[in-house]
């Protein structure tokens, strides 16, 4: 069925990469493949992965840059410019604010729930509201700031979409009287694009064979992927006689402390930071095992993607996770603590036939068939 003419706004904040842009940048193609009209609504001009949206979208922006952080990031006239630079975009948003009263779509999506959806209900007329709920609001939202807004303004969205069970339970815990509002759909997967682009060259040198090279693909951040805790567990396992590479992509906010960190305990060519890569799945291939340690996750998009490319994974108890592994058949499940997340990898490590076994997808079809989720948002439209 198409749906031609149906206008659909998604609200954003910027466009970086990250797991949720990658998903929300797939449900883009796949709503305007089905005939839908998708408008990008950008808080903030500038984001690393804002050229990958499809080229059929429009996307627009409130803000020509994203003048505030750079405001935090430095000190004197360059601060002082930064402010000034902020100030003026403030005024830009409020004016655009303006021409949004005149325009109406079907339906807005906010893409976060850390994204206050005051804007888009102030300014835009739609039939229906709809917000996204990427984490497991009780782990992740230790400030209460995505559950305040909710309060405040749940009465005004139609439904909350939470992109795994585990976030799901804990929005309807949390929110009894909004239960009936919260919805289950997985993020988009678009298995076939991985996999085509898993067979691009590198042009970087083969992963050393006398070595378990690890990837990592994650946002370079404490809080929420457990960074400096990760390289811990590398340096107990280097002590302990294991041979080692452990490859890192992405950037973010704790990147340069990080990287003093490795240097600092003479690590940096041991844990690897490769920066950011538009296009990961190619080292997916190079990786005797994918890691993902994180403190907490919504239904991590790193996973799906390893499971996709059928390679072995370990993982740390997060929500979502037992929703696409079962540990032991397609990857491992570690508790979330440091202990543990050592003995687990030593044990996984000292078993090379019990860790190819898992190099399988085995994620259930729920999770892997995109047209389905896709039905399932349309038909809250």
């Amino acid at each position: 069925m198409k749906y031609t003419q149906q206008k659909i706004l998604i609200y954003y904040s910027i466009f970086n990469l990250g797991g949720a842009e990658r998903s929300t940048s797939k449900l883009i193609t796949k709503l305007l493949d089905k005939g839908f009209s998708v408008e990008v609504l950008l808080i903030a001009n500038g984001g690393e992965f804002q050229n990958q949206i499809d080229t059929r979208a429009q996307v627009n922006w409130l803000r020509s840059g994203n003048f505030g952080v750079k405001y935090a990031e430095n000190k004197g006239v360059l601060k002082f410019l930064y402010l000034l630079l902020y100030a003026l975009t403030r005024i830009e948003e409020f004016l655009k604010g303006f021409v949004y009263k005149f325009k109406s779509y079907k339906t807005v999506i906010i893409g976060l729930h850390g994204l206050s959806p005051k804007f888009c209900l102030k300014n835009i007329k739609a039939d229906r509201y709809i917000q996204f709920i990427r984490n497991d609001l009780k782990s992740c939202d230790t400030n209460h700031k995505a559950q305040n807004q909710i309060k405040k303004y749940s009465k005004f969205i139609d439904n909350y979409v939470c992109v795994s069970e585990t976030a799901l339970d804990s929005f309807c815990e949390l929110f009894p009287d909004l239960k009936e509002k919260g919805k289950k759909i997985y993020n988009l997967l678009q298995s076939e694009i991985i996999q085509e682009k898993s067979k691009e060259i590198l042009e970087e040198s083969p992963w050393p064979k006398e070595y378990t090279n690890i990837l990592t693909v994650c946002r370079i951040q404490e809080k929420s992927k457990g960074v400096f805790r990760m390289a811990k567990v590398l340096k107990e396992l280097l002590q302990q006689g294991y041979k080692i590479k452990w490859y890192i992509i992405g950037e973010g906010m704790d990147f340069k402390e990080f990287q003093h960190y490795l240097i600092d305990n003479d690590m940096q060519n041991d844990m690897v930071l490769l920066g950011q890569k538009s296009n990961p799945y190619p080292y997916f291939k190079q990786a005797d095992l994918v890691a993902v340690l994180s403190y907490y996750e919504g239904l991590c998009g790193v996973v799906n993607e390893s499971k996709i490319l059928e390679k072995p994974l370990v993982a740390t108890e997060f929500s979502g996770i037992k929703e696409q592994i079962e540990n032991t058949v397609n990857g491992f499940i570690f508790e979330n603590d440091f202990e543990s997340i050592v003995e687990g990898m030593k044990k996984v490590l000292d078993s090379t036939s019990n860790l190819q076994a898992t190099a399988i997808n085995g994620m259930p079809n729920e999770i892997i068939n995109d047209n389905y989720k896709v039905e399932q948002l349309i038909a809250l439209f």
